[in-house]
């Protein structure tokens, strides 16, 4: 599996693929204030693994916000629920 991102003015997209299928995806804003928003629930084929595959995107994209100097928020459920779990994922980056 490979993660691939969709960059835009405004928006970034996170894609989960295998063999040159998309299984899962994720859609973030970025605003002008250094901050990138996981605002929609990662869309997954029926078979995957929200836990699993989602966490792969979530990670994705907080690895994106940090590689870019981005603070990250969510408003998602995907998203929030990862970070509730896991908050030191959400500290790291927001460092």
């Amino acid at each position: 599996m490979k993660i691939t991102e969709l960059i835009k003015a405004g928006s970034a997209e996170f894609y989960l693929e295998k063999e040159g299928r998309t299984l899962a995806s994720l859609t973030c804003s970025c605003s002008k204030d250094s901050l990138i928003i996981i605002e929609t629930k990662g869309q997954l084929l029926p078979d995957m693994n929200l836990e699993d595959e989602g966490r792969l995107l979530v990670i994705y994209a907080v690895n994106y916000a940090m590689e870019n100097h981005l603070k990250i928020q969510a408003s998602c459920p995907l998203a929030l629920s990862i970070f509730h779990k896991n908050p030191h994922i959400l500290e790291r980056a927001n460092k």
